[in-house]
Parts: C-alpha cells; structure tokens; sequence
C-alpha cells in the first residue's frame, strides 16, 4: 500500500488518481483543492485492498460551480420544466465506471453544483465521513439496464446542506413549485430537486446510515427509471432496489421528500431515523415491492414550511394507481413503533388522490398533535397547528389492510378508523404521554398511558418467514432499555442476511 499525498493546488488530483492501484491512499493535504474538471478515477480497489481517495484536515475540495438551473436541463419536451437525472456527461468533482472497492472518505467538498461523485456500476463504494456543501447530489450512482448491477453502497456519517443560505431559504421561502419544476413550476430552483444519495436502476444493497441531510430538497432518492415501468420490462424493474436500509438519520428541513424509493423497492427498512422539519416523510407513491419496516423512527417539528404551496406535508405518502393495477405492493408494509409530534396527516396523498396501501400493517405507533394554543403564528401569520385530518383521502376497502393498537390525541381517533372495521384496541390520548416531543424528547412519562401497552405484531420478514413481536412492551419508540429493536431485521440490514 502507497499513499499518494497531493499538495494544495488547481486539478492536481487526476495525476494522482492515474497513478494510484489497489490498496493505495490517495491523500489529500490540508488547503484549497479547486477542480475546474472532473476527476476521473479509472483503478478501483479490491477484496481487503480497497482504493481510497481521504482528505486531512483543513484539506477543501472546490468545484468553484455555482447552483444552475441548466445544468441538469429537461429532456424534450421543453415544455417539461422538471431536472432530469444525472449522467456521465454532467459536471461533477470525481467520476467513475465499473469499479469496486472504492473508499472516499473524510473530504471537505463545496460548490460542486450539479454533483460531488457520479459513479455507474460500482461495487463495495464507500462514501463516509464527508462534508459536503451545495450540490445537486452529493452522490449519485446510475446503472444501465439490462447490464449493470450497482451493489454494496454505504453511505455514512456524512453531513450534506444543500442550501447554506443563513436565512433556510429552501425551506422557509422559496417557492416548492420552482424546486420541483412540476405543478405549474418554471423550474427556476430546479437544481434543488436532488439528494445527499441518488441513483438510478442499481441492484441494491445500499447501507444509508447515521448521515446529517439538512436543508434540502430529498435526502435518499433511489429510482426505477419510467423506461421500465411498462408491464414488458416487469422483470426488469424487479430486479432493481433491492435491499435498502436507512437508519439512524437527522433530516433537518428537508422540503419535499427525506426518504423516497420510486418505481420498486424490495427489502427496504428505515428504523431510528429522526425527522425535524421535513414536508412529506416516506413517499411511497408509485413503487413496487415490499416488504417494507418503517420503525422505531421519531419526527417532530418546530415551524411551518414557507411558501405559497404544499405548507401541510405528512408522514406517509400513498397513492392508488389507477389503470395501472401491476404496480402495487406485493408484500406489506409494516409501520410500527414510531413516536410522532405532528401538524400534518398521518397519511395522504396528493390533494386529489384518493390513497391506497393494500397491505398496511399499522401498530403500536403513538402521534401526538400540536394545539394552536401551544404555537405562536409564524412569520405569515398563520399558526402552523391550524385543524388537520388525522388519516386523508385513504381507501379503507381492504381485507388485507390492519390498524390496531395505535395511540394518538386526534379528535378523529379512534372514531374515524372504527368506522372501518379499523383500531379495535386503539387508544385516544387525554394527557400528555412523552417527556418534550415538541423537542424530540419522545421518551415515555412515568404513568403514560403507552408503557407496556404493544401489541404482539406478526411480521413476514424478507425471506418469507414469520416471525413474532411479543406484546408488553411501550407503544411508540422508547421502550425501558432505549428505541426498540428487532433482531430478526435488524441481521439484515447489518448486512448478516442477504436476499
């Protein structure tokens, strides 16, 4: 193993990555790195050899590239005003092709607009301990169908803010319309509508854990692209997103989406995460797949989205498909154990839509809504606990759908869901139950109603087995000896078990 120590400088790296082999270090020394061209990494690592690219301290890598909406332009037609998504053409700060055992680690990177790392068909990359301000993307990874298999990403202890403006303007202000570049948008802000993590058509195995997203448009986007969405390319598509496994995040006003799997997911869990400020949690519309585990997650918030639109949000997002049945979920999606202090529905869809998941499995979650007395009015006059639905526009027709044991202090609860055949031992909240949610303290208070008060929850885990959660223990997150954990998952996202 030789370590390549490279000076401060203007592209200076390239040299050093041509002359780099596995197991070799890659160092960057402390001062200015600015890159004016991509660096293109072309030796990978291998087995216990990896390459790595590492940054001291006080070493900054500077694209020197200011946020542009062109960058990442519409594809015809040009009436489509929404970002297309990243490939080997655009700009970023280190670039690379079928590799494997790749470590880029503890890098200070800024102003690398649209990208820092743009990867196709990597295997065993890692991308941990990084800094990283601006960016459409911190990382992306695409692969081509049918060729291509991306596996074994992890993406840890990163810290990503999209937008640095001091005043939170992606959040507080700017219009989402113009992010999105949908719904009416110009797609002026369009460079916002990325990730700290995204990609396209990879295989799977991808490690998201214990990150910092703040102040950005998504957190973790992982998609299918529409190419392979028709009813032909069904094998295809579920040969994609197999295996993702988020947990122990901070998403800090995160504007549209913090984790959003799109077109398939098979074998994705996110547990441990916290959520402060985020506008619609897990989106789940237009996705395939399951089994899914969303728990021992907890959210809260402190102020309203800005804006003129989509100011609400919520935690689940569903949608029914209409004339396209095929792309519903096969297997369930449990959500179970989470601790919630809200202003927003549990679960909608958009305004319009009437929302569907076919085999929802709800339980043991407590959410707590905020009351108008409780919050000032913000900054336009409005106070954010204004009266929101507890559960929005859902299909409750389902023999396969179960809601039980659920804690909330809705005046809809557990009225509504009874209506429904739903929440025969659901619970309504009359006093307070956690120690300081609007802080994010969900610990339990002593006495609360939700201490050993779980239900047993039967789980299909991904293999096709069952397993059991054995009742008494708390509703929500907190349980006696800290968040609750499921062994029988957890082995799978600790990279134990395989699909």
């Amino acid at each position: 193993m030789a370590v390549l120590r490279v000076d401060p400088g203007t592209d200076l790296i390239q040299d050093f990555a041509d002359r780099a082999r596995a197991g070799d270090v890659i160092e960057l020394g402390p001062g200015l790195h600015k890159v004016t061209k991509p660096v293109v990494l072309r030796q990978g690592g291998t087995l216990g050899a990896p390459l790595t690219i590492r940054g001291l301290e006080g070493a900054l890598v500077r694209g020197d590239r200011h946020p542009d909406a062109d960058d990442l332009g519409p594809p015809a037609p040009a009436s489509n005003k929404n970002a297309r998504l990243p490939n080997a053409g655009d700009w970023c700060f280190l670039r690379m092709r079928g590799l494997a055992h790749v470590t880029i680690a503890d890098l200070d990177i800024a102003d690398c607009w649209p990208l820092a790392v743009y990867a196709e068909n990597v295997r065993h990359l890692t991308f941990a301990g990084n800094r990283i301000a601006g960016g459409t993307f911190a990382l992306f990874v695409r692969d081509h169908v049918p060729r291509d298999r991306s596996h074994d990403i992890v993406v840890e202890r990163n810290r990503w803010q999209q937008d640095t403006s001091p005043g939170h303007d992606l959040w507080r202000t700017i219009d989402w319309r113009e992010a999105h570049g949908q719904e009416d948008g110009q797609g002026t802000r369009r460079y916002f509508a990325g990730a700290l993590f995204g990609s396209a058509n990879i295989g799977g195995r991808l490690f998201f854990r214990h990150n910092t997203v703040m102040d950005c448009y998504n957190g973790i986007v992982a998609w299918v692209t529409k190419g392979l969405h028709e009813k032909r390319f069904e094998a295809e598509l579920l040969s994609r997103n197999i295996g993702l496994f988020i947990h122990d995040n901070d998403f800090i006003r995160v504007r549209d989406n913090p984790i959003e799997p799109e077109g398939h997911a098979r074998n994705l869990h996110a547990r441990h995460n916290r959520f402060l400020d985020c506008h619609a949690w897990f989106s789940l519309e237009r996705v395939r797949g399951g089994p899914w585990y969303i728990y021992g997650n907890r959210g809260w918030f402190t102020e309203r989205q800005g804006g003129p639109v989509n100011t609400r949000g919520k935690v689940l997002k569903f949608e029914e498909f209409g004339d396209r049945p095929y792309l519903r979920t096969a297997s369930p999606t449990y959500v179970f154990n989470n601790s919630w202090y809200l202003r927003c529905p549990l679960i909608a869809g958009d305004d319009d839509a009437l929302v569907s998941s076919k085999r929802l499995k709800f339980f043991n979650n407590v959410s707590v809504f905020c009351r108008p007395e409780d919050h000032a009015a913000g900054p336009d006059g409005a106070n954010p606990c204004a009266a929101t639905s507890y559960i929005e526009g859902f299909d409750w027709d389902s023999p396969k759908m179960a809601l039980d044991r659920n804690f909330s202090n809705h005046p809809d609860f557990p009225w509504l869901p009874r209506e429904f055949g739903q929440e025969p031992t659901g619970e309504h909240l009359d006093s307070a139950v956690f120690r300081d949610a609007r802080n994010g303290d969900f610990r339990p208070l002593p006495g609360a109603k939700i201490l050993g008060a779980a239900r047993e929850i039967l789980v299909e885990a991904p293999d096709g087995t069952f397993f059991t959660i054995a009742a008494g223990g708390n509703a929500g997150a907190w349980q006696a000896d800290g968040l609750i954990a499921v062994p029988e998952l957890e082995a799978w996202s600790a990279g134990v078990r395989q699909a």
